[in-house]
């Protein structure tokens, strides 16, 4: 999932399940700065919204990079929640790279970035 700053809208209640991965860089990304805009005639203080986001049932092998998850500042991506992940991450990569995101998990291998981590956000996604 993509957006950037200027952009305005949401991305929420969004389920993403059953998915099987093969040799993929980046398993999850997410990110808050993809792209430029046509012109200088947009608004600058446009965040958009992304929140209540679940992804579960998730497997993947020969994987550089579990995930990217990087919101704005202004405009945290916020109730990420990541169930029953699998990912064969390659040895030596680094597995999780977050910032400006806010969840919890169960059941993630390898364990997600702290950001990821909330277990009171755990039983209000389900």
């Amino acid at each position: 999932m993509k957006t950037t700053a200027g952009r305005g809208g949401y991305i929420t209640n969004v389920s993403i399940s059953e998915v099987e991965m093969h040799n993929t860089e980046k398993a999850i990304v997410f990110s808050g700065f993809s792209g430029e805009h046509p012109d200088d005639h947009w608004d600058r203080h446009a965040y958009p919204l992304v929140e209540r986001i679940l992804i579960q049932n998730v497997v993947g092998e020969n994987i550089v990079q579990a995930g990217e998850l990087l919101g704005l500042q202004e405009a945290p991506f916020r109730h990420i929640c990541l169930i029953n992940i699998a990912l064969d991450v390659l040895p030596g990569s680094p597995c999780w790279n977050c910032s400006e995101v806010a969840g919890s998990s169960s059941f993630v291998l390898p364990k997600p970035c702290p950001e990821l981590q909330d277990p009171e956000l755990s039983s209000s996604r389900r």
